[in-house]
Formats: structure tokens, C-alpha cells, sequence
């Protein structure tokens, strides 16, 4: 029994082992045949989403990207397959419409559980993306985003008249919390009084 579970044993290790070795192979063969193996970034983020991992788990991974852009230039590998592009210029050609890029698997957090039911935000796949975002389209449009311009200034207005009283009467108050209800209120006066015919901004209640 001892010899046979002894057996077993050097058997499983055996197995981690070669499985070990065969990954860390694949890992070599698709980093030696990979067109962007020039991309810098951490040494075994070349290899392994192990660093990506870590980085994330030890937590502050917003301030880890800012320092490795700093380091490394406006493109850097976060993985094998994972880039971090901040050069501005290049947005266009990543998020807009008709963009050969498919959008990552985290999407589906900010969705329907169902990929079937994605909404436009969610959907990853780029056709069923483009016939949901036509539907849309004429929504945001210039000539639409023009006719809202009387909403946000009945909130400008209101949020004005709320400073001034502010300032009269000497009150200190939290700009991020007003900021936010004026927020709040323009997409209120967007998307509701819009369809009522009426005006709901009420900042100033």
C-alpha cells in the first residue's frame, strides 16, 4: 500500500511538472511568434497573466499603469495578449464606429448576465453592436445634442441663481455634491421633461 501510494504521489508531481514545463513551452512558442513581442512592459507579463494578478491583488494598479506608461511610453503590455495604450491620438482608431477591435471579456460585468440580451455599452460583437447602435444613432446626432441646449440652460440658470444665494448669505457648501445634483437634473430635463413638456429642474428646491 505505502509503495503504491508512493506511486501515485510521484505520479501527480510528475504530471504538475510536465504540465509545468509544457506550459512555460507554449508560453516561449507564442512569445517568439507573436508580431508585437516588442512591445515593453514587466518581464513576465510577456509570458503570464501571473504579474497582471499580482498587481491588481497587492491593489493601487491605477497608480502601477501610470508608472509603467511613464516608464515604458505611450504603449505598454500588461500580458501576453493585454495592452495599455494612452496616447489620445490613437483613441479614434480603437473606440470608433467600424473599429476592427473587438471589445474585452470584462465588458460583459457592465451588462445583461445573458450576452444574447447585451445592451449597446455591453455587446461585444461588432455586428449585433452595429444594428443595435443605428437604432440609436440619430439620438446623438449634432443637430439633436443642438435641440437639448434649452434644457442645460434652464439648469445653468437655476444652478446660477443657487450660487448667487450661496454667496449672498455667506453659506459654505460641497461643490462635488452640487455639481452632482446639476447633473442629475440636466439628464432629468434631457430625457423626461423632454416627453412631458414640462420643466422638472429642481436644484434650486
Amino acid at each position: 500500500m505505502a509503495l503504491t501510494a508512493l506511486f501515485s504521489e510521484t505520479n501527480k508531481l510528475s504530471l504538475v511538472l510536465y504540465s509545468f514545463i509544457i506550459y512555460v513551452l507554449i508560453s516561449l512558442l507564442r512569445y517568439s511568434v507573436t508580431p508585437l513581442k516588442s512591445v515593453p512592459g514587466p518581464f513576465f507579463a510577456r509570458f503570464t497573466r501571473l504579474w497582471e494578478l499580482h498587481a491588481v491583488r497587492r491593489g493601487g494598479f491605477e497608480k502601477t499603469h501610470i508608472a509603467l506608461h511613464e516608464q515604458h511610453g505611450p504603449i505598454v503590455r500588461l500580458a501576453p495578449n493585454r495592452y495599455s495604450i494612452s496616447d489620445a491620438k490613437e483613441a479614434d482608431q480603437i473606440y470608433r464606429h467600424g473599429s476592427k477591435f473587438v471589445k474585452a471579456d470584462f465588458y460583459h460585468a457592465f451588462g445583461n448576465p445573458n450576452p444574447v440580451d447585451a445592451d449597446t455599452f455591453s455587446e461585444r460583437d461588432n455586428e449585433r453592436h452595429a444594428f443595435k447602435r443605428r437604432k440609436i444613432a440619430s439620438l446623438y446626432s449634432m443637430s439633436t445634442l443642438v435641440s437639448y441646449e434649452q434644457f442645460v440652460d434652464r439648469c445653468n440658470t437655476v444652478l446660477c441663481e443657487k450660487m448667487c444665494d450661496f454667496a449672498d448669505a455667506g453659506t459654505a457648501f460641497e461643490v462635488p455634491a452640487w455639481m452632482q445634483f446639476y447633473a442629475f437634473d440636466v439628464i432629468g430635463e434631457i430625457s423626461v421633461s423632454l416627453q412631458a413638456g414640462r420643466q422638472i429642474c429642481y436644484i434650486s428646491c
